[in-house]
């Protein structure tokens, strides 16, 4: 046994502690926890739209009228399905704020690049119709959600990567001393802004040009359908809590270390739950973030609450 402790903390803890301090993904895990809530206010509205009690869907027509459930369903929409964007805007802010920039620049260029990758246009097919109408000048909700989740999360770090890079080589605009900061700031971001913008601009008409057809679809297929595949089966599932409670028995907080790996995974399968459930869908995914923390976290890692309510009872 004193073997595998000194393995753990000669060989686990020097590597886990690297990855629990690695600026990246600490942005990645700030950033997601922006969105936390948001999607609470959208998860209540969504279950007032759903309660599952006998007569509940009539007594709300009779007061409200027959459309009540779109109703509430706005506020999901001004939610749950801007989860992206928030992302892309919370991730690339607290990264910068890692790297001492002007943080709230570096969030508005994300944004403006996370929708840069995105297509304006898209097929719409009613539920009366055999066959669908492009829809132009339009973004799909899908890909403000989960579903773009993934392309959020990857260009809010590379945007601020390259924010980082044209300020360190001091390729900014500098304004005279008695212009107020805020107008400063402006204008040294305008470079920044727009070499980040060229860049992805570029990359998205490279990615056109290849059967993906969209930054969207390359970076689902490629990155976010073989994370889930792993991540959200039994096996991964207990890997990743495994590691979990290696590190905390190495003394390092496992939870979050973790969590800054897999929570990109857990939120897209929420939100692919969510947006089922809005269909009347069976919900593809049993592994969500909620299921961790009602399920494997709660009162703590391996469901210490447990151990709270049985020393409450020998007492």
């Amino acid at each position: 046994m004193s073997n595998f402790n000194s393995f753990l903390e000669e060989k686990v803890m020097p590597v886990a502690g690297k990855i629990g301090a690695q600026r990246h993904l600490l942005a990645l895990r700030d950033g997601l926890i922006a969105t936390m809530p948001f999607i609470v206010i959208g998860s209540l509205f969504l279950i007032l739209a759903n309660l599952p009690i006998p007569g509940y869907a009539d007594w709300m027509t009779s007061i409200f009228g027959p459309t009540w459930a779109a109703k509430l369903s706005y506020p999901v929409d001004a939610t749950f399905n801007i989860m992206s964007i928030i992302a892309a805007f919370a991730v690339a802010y607290r990264l910068a704020e890692g790297y001492k920039l002007d943080a709230m620049s570096a969030g508005a260029i994300s944004v403006a690049a996370f929708l840069l990758t995105t297509p304006f246009s898209f097929v719409f097919t009613p539920a009366d119709a055999d066959t669908g109408v492009m829809v132009t000048g339009a973004i799909s909700k899908a890909f403000l959600s989960s579903k773009g989740l993934f392309v959020a999360l990857l260009f809010a770090i590379i945007s601020t990567e390259i924010y980082r890079w044209v300020v360190k080589k001091d390729i900014v605009i500098k304004m005279p001393a008695g212009v107020p900061p805020s107008v400063g700031k402006s204008f040294a971001a305008l470079i920044p802004g727009f070499f980040v913008l060229f860049i992805v601009w570029v990359i998205r008409l490279l990615v056109e040009l290849t059967p993906y057809e969209s930054i969207n679809g390359l970076v689902t297929t490629l990155l976010g359908d073989p994370l889930k595949m792993v991540g959200l089966t039994l096996g991964g599932s207990i890997v990743a809590e495994l590691f979990v409670t290696i590190l905390w028995a190495t003394g390092l907080h496992g939870t979050n270390i973790v969590k800054s790996v897999m929570e990109p995974i857990w939120f897209g399968a929420m939100g692919d739950n969510m947006t089922a459930y809005q269909a009347g869908k069976p919900l593809p995914h049993i592994v969500t973030q909620q299921f961790w923390d009602n399920f494997v976290h709660i009162g703590g890692t391996g469901v210490t609450i447990g151990l709270v309510l049985i020393n409450g009872n020998v007492c």
